[in-house]
């Protein structure tokens, strides 16, 4: 057995011969714990290895659970436009490897194209003109 935080690299106890487990145990787990705790910013890396944690459950399954448990909290947070949201609408990290890959396939065409700029492409795609796709 070991006491970790999250967040810090080293352990803070652990048991006499505890053998630790692989860097990516290690970051599954602490990346579940902050998932457990209602955190709601991820980096790309750390939302890839939740969704593999989470896979076994449907998103709105995933949603309904983590919004029972914001209400659990003291102080109620906005969390719709945050990272967090990324795991709600997709089903496995598959679909996230998906999403990202198509993402730069649009990035990789339009700087092959002289005319086009990237600020012009977005601006075509913002729809309602709120600086936001």
């Amino acid at each position: 057995m070991g006491l970790r935080g999250i967040g810090v690299p080293v352990s803070l106890a652990e048991s006499h011969a505890f053998p630790r487990g692989l860097r990516y145990q290690e970051k599954v787990a602490e990346t579940s714990f902050r998932f457990l705790d209602c955190a709601t910013q991820y980096s790309g890396n750390s939302l890839t290895l939740l969704l593999q944690a989470l896979q076994v459950n449907t998103p709105m399954e995933r949603k309904r659970w983590f919004e029972k448990a914001v209400l659990c909290r003291r102080r109620t947070r906005k969390w719709e436009q945050l990272s967090i949201a990324t795991i709600f609408g997709l089903d496995t990290e598959f679909h996230l490897l998906y999403q990202r890959s198509l993402g730069l396939i649009i990035h990789r065409a339009l700087a092959q194209q002289e005319e086009n700029s990237i600020l012009k492409a977005f601006n075509l795609f913002d729809l309602d003109g709120n600086g936001t796709l």
